[in-house]
């Protein structure tokens, strides 16, 4: 990926939207640049006209989650059970203690237990009585599967637990807005913008998959078509001082649902080669 004027101002997650946003919106300039003045958007455009469009980028992400999975790669990544016939694949919660799983007694003590008495699998959402349950809970781990007939018997590949998601249709679509916009988060993009001397507004939020919404907008924006519009689509119209609304999905190729307060909202994608 090349880099952009400016872009070492920019956080990974904004980056990626600038690039997508440029073919769309207008190429564009970094205005919240480190070390400059606090509460300043972080992109702008020069539209055909002369006016300025104000750009804030934001992602809705499980914090928690993006926590444990980085302690993950720092510490457990190099993990084996000696011996093991086994590849395994552990999902821990955002609660485990990467570090009490890294100790001699930790995880690859769990896995050499579970494939010496013959179990390949168990889960922290299991029938109370299975005996391995308590073990999971107690290191904050959702499941573990050990996987015949790996190149690598004994690798530990740890990762972040499954997320259950809803259906991205319009009333929870609208909710999600709604709630997103009033949060302390959202009430500080809008804030944001509302300073901008600008003729355009746009607020992108990037949805990660490792949340409720972020499954439900990729599956649901993956059965539309781009340039769809109807009752598939969220209803809700975002406050002023917004003139768009992005809510991007993480997904290949990438695809977002664009609010604007001329069109509304429709389904519209990029080609990512």
């Amino acid at each position: 990926m090349v880099d952009l004027t400016g872009d070492e101002h920019l956080k990974d997650d904004e980056r990626w939207a600038r690039r997508l946003l440029e073919g769309t919106v207008r190429q564009m300039r970094v205005t919240d640049r480190k070390g400059g003045p606090e509460g300043r958007h972080d992109l702008e455009a020069v539209l055909p006209d002369g006016r300025i469009a104000a750009i804030e980028i934001t992602s809705e992400a499980d914090q928690a989650r993006l926590s444990v999975a980085a302690a993950a790669r720092r510490h457990l990544s190099t993990l084996t059970v000696p011996g093991s016939q086994l590849a395994w694949l552990v999902n821990v919660t955002p609660q485990a203690n990467v570090r009490a799983l890294r100790k001699s007694a930790g995880l690859v003590a769990l896995l050499t237990d579970m494939e010496q008495q013959g179990q390949s699998s168990a889960s922290a959402l299991s029938d109370y009585r299975d005996p391995w349950r308590d073990r999971l809970e107690a290191f904050g781990i959702q499941s573990v599967h050990g996987l015949e007939g790996s190149a690598r018997p004994g690798a530990v590949h740890v990762m972040p637990d499954i997320v259950a998601s809803y259906g991205w249709v319009r009333p929870t679509a609208d909710k999600w807005i709604i709630d997103f916009l009033a949060s302390e988060l959202g009430k500080n993009k809008l804030n944001k913008l509302a300073k901008a001397d600008a003729a355009e507004r746009h607020l992108v939020v990037l949805i990660h998959p490792d949340t409720d919404a972020g499954l439900g907008i990729a599956g649901s924006l993956a059965d539309l078509r781009d340039g769809a519009v109807g009752d598939a689509l969220p209803s809700v119209v975002p406050p002023s001082p917004l003139t768009h609304l992005w809510l991007m999905a993480l997904t290949e190729p990438p695809r977002a649902f664009r609010w604007t307060d001329i069109s509304g909202w429709a389904v519209v994608g990029w080609d990512s080669r």
